[in-house]
């Protein structure tokens, strides 16, 4: 035990930076498992067990996008996530509700265009709070804004660059805003199209709308 103890502090000092992203990649991978053991039964039950509450807005996307710093960092994107301001509050149940934050943030590291920004912005309109994610990713042609949305159903560009999943995080997604009296939309930017490495970006808007009262 003294040998590896020793080994693994060797190489913590080696490699500070590195040691660090391994780290953030664990426990990204076991919020990830938390989660989705958690909410498993809310989803399938035809009375969730809910417990919405008030919570800071900022604060709790932030504590997912840390998981993600990695991802990002690989791909050389940066983050812009707006006002901190304690007056952006939203209703609902955290716990869920992480999930489906993770689901989206997810989905934009895998398909957001290297070397952009990703921009997130959070507004208060009458009764409800609204989160905006926009960024530069792989193309949603016009047919494909709703369908994304279905469980086992990938964009048709995600597919040929090899990189869609299962088709279930999305469709999670919506599943639980929903269930929190929300929604989640998506509104591609036609015009904007853009070809890197033989895939198609474009600008792509996720908005998520959650009540800001019970």
């Amino acid at each position: 035990m003294g040998k590896q103890l020793a080994y693994v502090q060797s190489v913590v000092e080696d490699e500070p930076k590195e040691a660090a992203m391994v780290l953030l990649r664990m426990a990204k991978n076991n919020a990830a498992m938390k989660a989705e053991f958690a909410v498993f039964k809310k989803l399938f039950d035809s009375t969730p067990d809910l417990r919405p509450t008030n919570h800071n807005v900022h604060k709790v996307l932030m504590n997912i996008f840390y998981l993600f710093f990695p991802d990002f960092t690989d791909k050389n994107v940066r983050v812009v996530v707006g006002d901190r301001e304690d007056r952006y509050l939203a209703y609902f149940d955290y716990e869920s509700v992480h999930v489906a934050l993770y689901h989206i943030i997810e989905n934009s590291a895998k398909y957001i265009r290297p070397g952009s920004e990703m921009g997130v912005k959070i507004c208060n309109h009458l009764g409800r709070s609204e989160i905006i994610f926009e960024m530069i990713s792989t193309q949603i042609r016009p047919d494909e804004v709703d369908i994304i949305f279905e469980e086992g159903v990938s964009g048709d560009i995600a597919k040929k660059s090899g990189k869609s999943g299962n088709g279930i995080g999305m469709s999670r997604a919506r599943k639980i805003i929903e269930l929190n009296g929300g929604s989640l939309s998506v509104k591609p930017d036609p015009g904007t199209e853009e070809v890197v490495m033989g895939v198609t970006y474009q600008k792509n808007i996720f908005s998520m709308i959650l009540p800001r009262k019970k």
